[in-house]
């Protein structure tokens, strides 16, 4: 068994992403996090996994009112905007990995 690393991965608000991790990492959570640099806020995405074979996952966000696709996901979590007036869902979409 080899070891696992934690990666923090930082997403961008749109609709949808693809990010390249290990065909086993795990997706821990998401939050808001403090830019660095400053000034403003990242969306950051924790996962962790082996050294492995590198696959692409996609990735969703929505906020209310937004229409969430058919096809089978995974709900990762909640962050809020700066404000706190907003909620965006994140969900992978696991029909659509590769």
């Amino acid at each position: 068994m080899s070891d696992k690393k934690l990666r923090k991965i930082v997403l961008v608000n749109e609709r949808h992403q693809v990010l390249r991790l290990p065909r086993d990492a795990k997706i821990l959570t998401v939050q808001i996090m403090p830019s660095d640099p400053p000034p403003g806020n990242d969306i950051c995405l924790w996962a962790m996994g082996e050294r492995g074979e590198i696959v692409e996952r996609h990735i969703g966000i929505a906020e209310a009112g937004d229409t969430i696709p058919s096809a089978p996901s995974v709900y990762i979590g909640t962050f809020q905007n700066a404000a706190q007036t907003r909620a965006f869902h994140v969900f992978e979409l696991t029909a659509q990995r590769r």
